[in-house]
């Protein structure tokens, strides 16, 4: 990712977990293949949907290919899609796994390769 646009991403996006990817806030590289999980904070008030749809998508626009929404039962975010072909990747309900739409590290539907560990 370019660095203005990550920086863009970085500050557009409060709730990024930038420590968890081992570096100090400010120094974060952000890859496009690592998922960012955006999450809805539940205390008094809680985080606005449309706050996490708004940070999802220029999250997205900036290069990262599998930003998702947590803590928003339903919501379509909740969900992983291919960058490719656009189609469903991951359905995720909560905490649960249902469908997963990869085989051999790549797409079932183009083929795309999908950086991760896959079982």
């Amino acid at each position: 990712m370019r660095p203005r646009a990550r920086a863009r991403v970085a500050a557009a996006v409060p709730c990024f977990e930038l420590a968890r990817l081992g570096r100090r806030p400010g120094q974060a590289a952000l890859h496009a293949h690592v998922p960012p999980h955006l999450v809805r904070f539940r205390n008094l008030p809680p985080t606005p949907v449309s706050t996490l749809e708004r940070n999802r998508q220029i999250a997205m626009e900036a290069g990262l290919e599998y930003v998702y929404i947590g803590n928003v039962p339903g919501h379509e975010g909740e969900r992983t899609y291919c960058p490719r072909c656009k189609k469903l990747l991951i359905f995720r309900q909560g905490y649960s796994i249902g469908e997963v739409h990869i085989a051999k590290g790549k797409c079932k539907f183009c083929g795309k390769p999908i950086a991760g560990i896959w079982a």
